[in-house]
């Protein structure tokens, strides 16, 4: 019996045709750039390291590869990648972008059939709902009936409606990382202690952040509302920002060191009362994680049962990472 502790970084690729706004996603969700800011973003094939929780490299693929040349190996590819995001323009002519993907999505699934694939119908900002709805099921028609013909029809793409103009990018890359979650079998637990701390302790919903990319991993078994995942994804800012002018060694220049130099100590608590009778409650987890929860005001003053109920959730889900952590970096 051999024991190995190094495993290969699991990846994530981002592709997609030119000015899709793959960088702009990349860093809008990954750099902290603002929305504003992401057009002077220049296109370089960039790998990085999610420093957080997500065992992740994140690879920004720039431009259009030719996965028809003999000078492109999809084996090198896609190596060590368990997942692609493929972005599309839906304010272009996405009929290029449709080919593409039909290209990428085969080439990948030739070299890993387990593969997970996500597209991003990008730019929706400003569109009507019906616009954006019938955006959608046309590209989707399109590339399932590509796929079909093909014979790939168990392939599964997971299809996003997504901006930076708004939450809806980092709600659909919690998404994604979900579905990877998914695959390692840690997903359905962490909703099950989520259901049981909501439901003793009078949580309306609840959330489990990556406190470095305000991705949500996992929440309750309620409906997502956006504007309470706005709010919880927003009370993510409000703590770190405070931190970053009160909390943070002033030497620290640059923006995303001190973003990630600000990770959430463990047990550390805040509340935020609301005027409409709700109160935005934060716990840390761990450096990289914490649980933000949003529950009417006369439910609070029980916090002393919250805070309780909370210890014995927070030490139900370190145990879950810990046994995470062996089964994914010990081989025997």
């Amino acid at each position: 019996m051999t024991t190995t502790i190094h495993k290969p970084t699991r990846r994530i690729v981002l592709m997609g045709c030119r000015k899709s706004g793959k960088s702009g996603i990349y860093g809008n969700v990954f750099r902290n750039v603002i929305a504003p800011d992401v057009l002077f973003n220049n296109p370089i094939s960039t790998e990085l390291s999610l420093n957080s929780f997500l065992d992740l490299s994140l690879w920004d693929y720039p431009g259009t590869p030719d996965l028809y040349s003999d000078t492109t190996d999809p084996a090198v590819l896609f190596a060590n990648c368990i997942c692609v995001v493929f972005v599309i323009d839906s304010k272009d002519d996405y009929y290029p972008a449709l080919k593409q993907l039909f290209a990428t999505v085969s080439s990948a699934y030739r070299v890993n059939k387990n593969m997970l694939f996500e597209v991003f119908v990008h730019k929706m900002d400003g569109l009507s709902d019906d616009h954006k709805i019938e955006t959608q099921r046309d590209i989707h028609t399109r590339i399932h009936d590509e796929l079909m013909d093909a014979g790939l029809q168990d392939v599964h793409l997971g299809f996003h409606l997504t901006s930076i103009y708004d939450h809806s990018v980092c709600e659909a890359f919690s998404k994604v990382v979900q579905r990877v979650l998914g695959d390692e079998g840690i997903l359905p637990t962490l909703e099950n202690l989520l259901n049981i701390l909501c439901s003793n302790s009078g949580i309306e919903k609840a959330f489990l952040f990556d406190t470095v990319t305000k991705i949500y991993i996992a929440t309750d078994s309620s409906p997502v509302d956006v504007q309470s995942y706005e709010l919880c994804s927003d009370m993510i800012d409000v703590v770190t920002d405070t931190g970053l002018v009160y909390g943070v060694d002033s030497r620290k220049e640059d923006a995303l060191d001190k973003k990630e130099s600000m990770s959430l100590e463990d047990g550390i608590k805040s509340v935020i009362h609301l005027n409409n009778g709700m109160v935005l409650y934060m716990r840390g987890i761990n450096r990289t994680l914490a649980l933000v929860s949003l529950l009417r005001e006369e439910n609070f003053e029980k916090h002393g049962l919250i805070d309780f109920n909370f210890s014995v959730f927070h030490e139900a889900v370190s145990e879950v990472f810990k046994i995470r952590s062996v089964n994914k970096n010990i081989r025997l």
